[in-house]
């Protein structure tokens, strides 16, 4: 496994990646498009052979980092993949001098939040019908300032 930074020729292999998620919460073409391109975004993949399996992105607004997406391939889920790429964002954004990292996951998704947990991240708001009607989502924070002793 490595990770990488993505390039729009990768955006193919991306986009099949969105194949695992529901009708409305497939990013398109031109969300994924969208990410590439801009100085303040970390795209990356990871890749197992010459197969993308997995996907991030990342944008840094002023000292906020916020994930945007991560998938992973349905048979590649469960093997630290995810939390690998997590990892380098966050990393990318404490070198760039963020003091916090934000995201939106599902409200019943158990799994990524649990993910989320691990590395740190409280849930700090809840988005009523956010992916949907009756689809809510929790808000949650990652404290990168060191504290003071």
């Amino acid at each position: 496994m490595s990770i990488q930074r993505a390039h729009l020729a990768d955006l193919p292999d991306i986009l099949s990646l969105e194949a695992f998620f529901g009708e409305h919460e497939r990013w398109t073409r031109a969300m994924w498009s969208a990410e590439f391109g801009w100085p303040d975004r970390r795209v990356i993949v990871v890749r197992e052979d010459a197969d993308i399996v997995g996907a991030a992105t990342f944008q840094l607004m002023g000292d906020v980092a916020d994930l945007h997406r991560i998938v992973v391939h349905s048979t590649h889920q469960r093997r630290g993949l995810a939390s690998a790429m997590l990892a380098d964002g966050i990393g990318w954004a404490r070198c760039c001098g963020a003091e916090r990292v934000l995201l939106e996951v599902r409200a019943d998704n158990a799994p990524a939040i649990a993910l989320y947990v691990k590395h740190g991240f409280a849930v700090i708001a809840e988005r009523h019908d956010y992916y949907a009607p009756g689809s809510d989502a929790l808000v949650l924070e990652l404290s990168l300032k060191e504290e003071t002793k």
